[in-house]
């Protein structure tokens, strides 16, 4: 047999020679490693539902309704930790707004700068609030007085955004309790 039409040379050594070096198979072997591991990271994202982009909008907004609420709406014009009683109740529940509270509108959705479905509530310590308008306290709700809660309520959604912030009205220490949908 002509060694010309051999399809394995032998080098100097004996050993075949493939024209492939380790470096050669070390970089094609990367690029598939990053290949795959590109592809379980990409595809995950490219398949599913929009859940988790509206769950993360909700989140968003309704941490900027927080902030809104314990700022301007409440006649700061900034975020404090002081709230104006007045203001609070006329948001949440829906008297006429007084002068320096910085919203105006008739119901909740009309006065929360945002799109989605918003429902804001008033605790302390974990117990619904109320104020009867008697004096300047709020009090944990009894059969007196209508528990501070504003917007329709949030039946079990799946993309729901909440935020919390404590302000101080008087000397009393509330959470303002903002959901999103």
């Amino acid at each position: 047999m002509d060694s010309r039409h051999d399809s394995t040379r032998r080098g100097a050594r004996g050993a075949t020679e493939r024209g492939q070096i380790s470096f050669d198979f070390l970089v094609g072997v990367s690029v598939f490693v990053l290949a795959v591991v590109f592809t379980f990271t990409i595809a995950p994202g490219v398949f599913s539902t929009t859940t988790a982009g509206e769950q993360a909008t909700h989140e968003l907004e309704s941490q900027r309704v927080a902030g809104w609420v314990t700022g301007d709406a409440l006649g700061h014009g900034e975020t404090t930790s002081q709230a104006n009683a007045h203001c609070l109740v006329a948001l949440v529940d829906g008297p006429t707004p007084t002068a320096g509270c910085g919203f105006g509108g008739g119901t909740l959705q009309d006065r929360v700068p945002i799109e989605g479905t918003t429902n804001v509530s008033v605790r302390q310590g974990g117990n619904q609030q109320c104020w009867d308008g008697t004096d300047e306290a709020f009090e944990d709700q009894s059969s007196g007085c209508s528990w501070l809660a504003a917007g329709p309520q949030y039946e079990n959604a799946d993309t729901v955004g909440v935020a919390r912030r404590t302000v101080a009205v008087g000397d009393q220490r509330l959470t303002i309790t903002v959901h999103v949908w």
